[in-house]
C-alpha cells in the first residue's frame, strides 16, 4: 500500500494544458453565475416594493429553479473536458508518457472519439457509476451513524464520514481510466469489473483519500480567506448589501479550489486505482 505523490504531481504538471481548460470552464460558469446572481438581486430588490414576499418568490424562482438546470450543463460540459484529461493521465500512469510530436488535448480528445463515439453513453456510463457509488456511499456513511451515540465523539465521526466521501467521490473516473487502459466491446461489464477491483483496493484507496481529504478541507477556507479580504474591503461603504459581497468572496474561494485542488485529487485517486490493481 503506497501513496504516489510523487508520480501524481509530476502528471499534475504534465498535464497542465487540461487544467488550463477546466479553468476557463470552471471562470466562465462562475463570472456567468456571478452576473446572474446579481441580475436576480436586482429584479428581487426591484419588485419588493411592490409586494413583500415578490423579492422571495424572485429569488427561489431565479436561483433555487434554474440551480439543477445550471449544475448539468456545467457537468456535461467539464465531463467532455474530463474525460479527455483522464485519458492522459492513464496513458501517462500506464506508458509514462505520450506519443512523440501530439498535442494534448487533441489526443485525449481523440481517445474519447475512439472509445465513446457519442458523447452522450459516455455522461450515461460516468452517471450511472456515479450513482452505485453514490448509493454505497449512503451505505457507508449510514454505518457512521452509530458513532453519534457516543458523547464529544462528533468530531471524528464527522472526519470518517469526510474520508469515505473522498474514497469515493472518484471512483467513477478511476474505472474510466480502467477503460481507457484496457477497453472491451462492452464498456458497462468493464465498469462493473471495475467497481469489483476497487473494492479489493480498498486499503490504498482510503490512504490516497485521507490525503486527498486533508488538502480539499484546508485548502477551502485558506482560498477563503484570500478571496474575501478583498470583497469585505470592497463591501466598505455598502452595509445592506455586504452579504453579496460576501457570497462572492464564497464562489471566488470555490472556484480557485475547483481550478487549483480537484485535478491533483483526481489525478492522485486515478494514479492510486491503476497502480494497485495492476491495471
Amino acid at each position: 500500500m503506497s501513496l504516489y505523490l510523487n508520480e501524481t504531481t509530476s502528471i499534475v504538471f504534465k498535464t497542465i494544458p487540461y487544467i488550463i481548460m477546466r479553468a476557463a470552464i470552471y471562470l466562465a460558469f462562475g463570472v456567468a453565475f456571478m452576473i446572474y446572481f446579481f441580475l436576480v438581486f436586482l429584479m428581487g430588490r426591484a419588485f419588493s416594493g411592490i409586494a413583500p414576499q415578490a423579492e422571495g418568490i424572485i429569488w427561489f424562482l431565479g436561483l433555487v429553479v434554474s440551480f439543477p438546470l445550471t449544475k448539468l450543463a456545467r457537468e456535461y460540459l467539464l465531463y467532455l473536458v474530463k474525460a479527455g484529461h483522464v485519458a492522459v493521465i492513464s496513458q501517462l500512469v500506464t506508458e509514462g508518457k505520450l506519443p512523440d510530436g501530439v498535442n494534448q488535448v487533441s489526443y485525449g480528445k481523440s481517445l474519447v472519439v475512439q472509445h465513446f463515439k457519442q458523447s452522450s453513453i459516455l455522461f450515461l456510463l460516468d452517471r450511472t457509476i456515479h450513482g452505485v457509488i453514490t448509493a454505497l456511499s449512503a451505505f457507508m456513511m449510514r454505518m457512521t451513524d452509530f458513532l453519534s451515540a457516543v458523547p464529544g465523539i462528533d468530531g471524528l465521526r464527522k472526519l470518517i464520514r469526510g474520508i469515505l466521501y473522498f474514497s469515493l467521490s472518484y471512483v467513477d473516473e478511476a474505472i474510466l481510466a480502467r477503460y481507457f487502459v484496457k477497453p472491451t466491446p462492452n464498456p458497462w461489464i468493464n465498469a462493473r469489473e471495475g467497481i469489483v477491483l476497487y473494492a479489493q483496493a480498498w486499503k490504498s484507496f482510503l490512504s490516497a483519500a485521507l490525503v486527498a481529504g486533508f488538502i480539499s478541507i484546508i485548502s477551502f477556507p485558506l482560498f477563503l480567506i484570500i478571496t474575501l479580504a478583498p470583497a469585505l474591503a470592497a463591501s466598505i461603504g455598502h452595509a445592506q448589501e455586504r452579504w453579496l459581497y460576501v457570497m462572492i468572496g464564497v464562489i471566488a474561494a470555490w472556484l480557485l479550489k475547483s481550478i487549483l485542488i480537484e485535478p491533483f485529487t483526481l489525478t492522485l485517486m486515478i494514479v492510486t486505482y491503476l497502480k494497485e490493481t495492476k491495471t
